[in-house]
């Protein structure tokens, strides 16, 4: 009789430890699945009026978009990095929900002066196919895509332009600049001449930090 209390009495332990156990895996997974989400997603929804209370720079809305263009920008925002802040615009068409245009402005007081032609080329290259197919697929197209890219200067800000030229299925293009302390990106799928023009639209835009003006 006493032998068999002790082998139940055993048994039940082990069921605790068991259910016990398993209920901290289940609360650990739980808080690595919080932890993941928060890593893998710093960017932030939010309205201009609220991403510029918390942004270093004046954020520039261009004053011309294509009339196929919804003016009504999504705005998402990057504070992830306690010096670098990225402010993004997304604009997409009135048929449908696919983006036609992104302006992304980062504030970065501490980078270069862009080389569009020389050591920034191939990063830039690789931002746009990014743009288009993801991070992660970069190094699949990366070989079979043709880009083209040129630099130009108008009202004496230089700017570099890259375009997917092939394949076909992912065409799309990017202006870029720099007019300190703000690096500017215009991604677009319209035509390479729309997105000058966007781009030429917010040159105006004063990028003095906040509290300097």
């Amino acid at each position: 009789m006493m032998e068999n209390m002790k082998n139940k009495d055993m048994n039940v332990r082990r069921v605790l430890t068991i259910f016990v156990t398993g209920v901290v895996l289940l609360i650990c997974l739980f808080i690595l699945s919080i932890m993941l989400v928060v890593i893998l997603t710093p960017a932030e929804k939010m309205t201009i009026e609220k991403a510029q209370t918390r942004t270093p720079f004046a954020i520039c809305l261009p004053t011309y978009l294509p009339e196929n263009v919804n003016p009504d920008a999504n705005v998402k925002a990057d504070f992830s990095n306690t010096v670098e802040v990225e402010i993004s615009l997304i604009y997409k068409g009135f048929d449908n929900e696919d983006t036609l245009v992104e302006i992304v402005q980062t504030y970065v007081p501490n980078s270069h002066t862009p080389d569009f032609a020389g050591k920034d080329r191939e990063p830039s290259v690789r931002a746009l196919i990014a743009w288009v197919v993801g991070w992660p697929n970069v190094d699949t197209y990366r070989d079979k895509t043709k880009v083209s890219a040129n630099t130009y200067i108008e009202n004496e800000q230089e700017y570099g332009t890259f375009e997917i030229v092939f394949p076909s299925t992912i065409q799309a293009n990017v202006v870029s600049w720099k007019k300190f302390p703000v690096f500017y990106q215009v991604y677009s799928y319209l035509s390479l001449s729309e997105a000058q023009a966007i781009a030429g639209s917010l040159t105006n835009c004063n990028s003095v930090p906040r509290g300097t003006q």
